[in-house]
């Protein structure tokens, strides 16, 4: 199951009335204002944004509201983990209480230690399970078990599931 997804969507923009003599830079900037923020209408995180059109050449105005209201169609691409879903991470905070990680290099991911202690065991700064272990800086894989809105796009509470192999470097010697 991917977690990014493309979606072809209607969204309504707010414009200020001050910026009413330039409608399209100010609806342009109010969507690029929307990357890596949650949209209830999209059900995830847009990263990605395209061939927007207004759906009306007219836009509303409502007394009790100071702004333009203004519908927009297009090209979303959205990220909506779900449940079960294996994703990397970073390990960024480790200690014996707690465990914070990156997912995809931006989302914080936080692991609920009672889950983790029922698997791993902490010791010296790391987490150990059998012979695999992994501590601060290190790449893991991670189950998604729950995904929040929130100020950062999306909280992630996850499940480690293993430390990620790392990769030799070629020798490119001759």
């Amino acid at each position: 199951m991917s977690v990014f997804v493309q979606v072809r969507a209607k969204v309504t923009v707010d414009i200020p009335v001050w910026r009413m003599g330039g409608l399209k830079d100010a609806t342009k900037l109010i969507l690029l204002n929307k990357l890596l923020t949650y949209d209830d209408t999209l059900e995830g995180v847009i990263l990605g944004i395209k061939n927007t059109n207004p759906e009306s050449p007219y836009s509303k105005f409502y007394a009790d509201t100071p702004a333009i209201h203004q519908t927009i169609e297009g090209d979303f691409l959205v990220f909506r983990p779900k449940p079960g879903c294996i994703l990397p991470a970073k390990v960024t905070f480790v200690s014996s209480s707690s465990l914070t990680l990156t997912v995809l290099g931006y989302f914080t991911g936080n692991v609920e230690t009672a889950e983790l202690k029922r698997d791993w065991t902490f010791s010296k700064n790391n987490w150990k399970k059998g012979s695999d272990e992994f501590a601060e800086g290190d790449e893991v894989q991670v189950e998604v078990v729950r995904a929040s809105p929130s100020v950062n796009g999306l909280d992630l509470t996850v499940k480690v599931l293993s430390k990620l192999a790392t990769a030799v470097p070629e020798n490119t010697e001759e």
